[in-house]
This record gives C-alpha cells, sequence and structure tokens, in this order.
C-alpha cells in the first residue's frame, strides 16, 4: 500500500518529486550519505532515549501498584466487580501499550550502540541505489527509508 501525504496544502506529487531529486543528488555524494546516516546514529541521541525509557518504566511499576489498590478495593466492598473489570482493562491496555513503546525504545537504543559506517559497504551501497534508485517504485523507495532508519517529517508553514 502506497502511502501519500493527506494534508490538501502539500502536493504529494511535488513533495515526492522533491525528495527523489535530493535522494538522486544524495546517492552520488559519499560525504553527505555518511553525514545523513551519522546524524540519525548520534550517542548523543541515546540521552533522550534512555530518559524516555526510565519514565516509561516507571509508568509500568505504577501500574503495578495501582492495579494491587484496585484489587484491594474490591476485596473491602468500595465498588463492584464492574468496576473492577472496566479498570483492569483499562490497566491491561496501558500495560500493553507501555511495554510495546518500552521494547521500541530498547530496540533503538541498540540500533544506536550497534551502529558503525562500515565505509566500503557505503560505497557498495551508494553504487547499488544510484543504478536502481531511478527504477525504484514509491513503496521500494520508502523502504530504502526506513533500512537507513531516516525518518522525513514535513510541515507546512
Amino acid at each position: 500500500m502506497t502511502e501519500r501525504c493527506q494534508n490538501p496544502q502539500i502536493s504529494a506529487d511535488s513533495l515526492e518529486s522533491a525528495l527523489c531529486a535530493w535522494f538522486d543528488e544524495l546517492w552520488t555524494q559519499p560525504d553527505v550519505l555518511s553525514l545523513v546516516l551519522l546524524r540519525s546514529n548520534k550517542p548523543e541521541n541515546q540521552g533522550p532515549l534512555e530518559a524516555r525509557l526510565g519514565a516509561v518504566t516507571a509508568k509500568l511499576e505504577k501500574l503495578i501498584g495501582e492495579e494491587g489498590r484496585l484489587v484491594h478495593c474490591y476485596v473491602v466492598g468500595q465498588f463492584d466487580e464492574g468496576v473492577l473489570e472496566r479498570e483492569k482493562k483499562r490497566i491491561a491496555a496501558e500495560r500493553e501499550r507501555l511495554t510495546g513503546e518500552r521494547a521500541d525504545i530498547s530496540q533503538r537504543l541498540e540500533d544506536l550502540a550497534a551502529t558503525e559506517i562500515d565505509r566500503s559497504g557505503l560505497e557498495q551501497l551508494q553504487h547499488l541505489m544510484a543504478e536502481r534508485w531511478v527504477s525504484m517504485g514509491f513503496d521500494e523507495r520508502r523502504q530504502v527509508f526506513n533500512r537507513l532508519k531516516l525518518k522525513l517529517e514535513v510541515t507546512s508553514g
């Protein structure tokens, strides 16, 4: 499935053309490609991720305490079983969301720690992409962005 910009103020065709032109140029300049890869894998990017990981872990621990208090309140008769079930579902959904977020952050931290740019691999990538980029469809190009862990955000002013 092709994902296109849904903002009516931005022409998806123009945006795609501009990005393709930028990447056409990128594949021919090893230093630019290296810079893009290094920028997304800087060690200082770990700090905010580690802080977010700590916050998510703290929220998960807080949920455990909340669940214990919930059961205690039910046992002593402060509310009925319907409230208990509703709150248990809410807590389970929040736990699942936070657990997924924690796994994602952990993976991103591992990726940052493991990423080291291989110059010969970079040159091979450039040659391959210079040959194939023009013939790639939108979905294939998006996969390249994902592989390089590049995220593009476009905002209208």
